[in-house]
């Protein structure tokens, strides 16, 4: 892959009541819930890696990006009409 970019200073940003509501965390563990995700939050080190690739060759079930061969009907459908890629891969420690 070409111009490859490594993020590692990335900050995390949780709205936490909203995070609560859709955990369904009771009131009472409220508290307790917030204390764990600030430590989890303080120790996260999440990361993102991306770079831009030639499509070199396509056929319906399958796509290379630069000496990737990729087997994947869905992928191949929606890269039909793209020769440039770029993929993202995101890590959180």
């Amino acid at each position: 892959m070409k111009n490859l970019v490594v993020l590692d200073n990335l900050k995390v940003k949780i709205n936490k009541n909203k995070l609560i509501n859709k955990l369904c965390i009771r009131t009472e563990n409220a508290q307790e819930f917030i204390e764990i995700l600030n430590q989890a939050k303080d120790i996260a080190e999440p990361k993102a890696l991306f770079a831009q690739g030639d499509i070199k060759s396509k056929a319906e079930d399958y796509v290379v990006v630069e000496d990737i061969k990729f087997c994947s009907r869905i992928l191949a459908v929606n890269l039909k009409d793209v020769y440039k890629i770029s993929p993202i891969l995101l890590q959180q420690a």
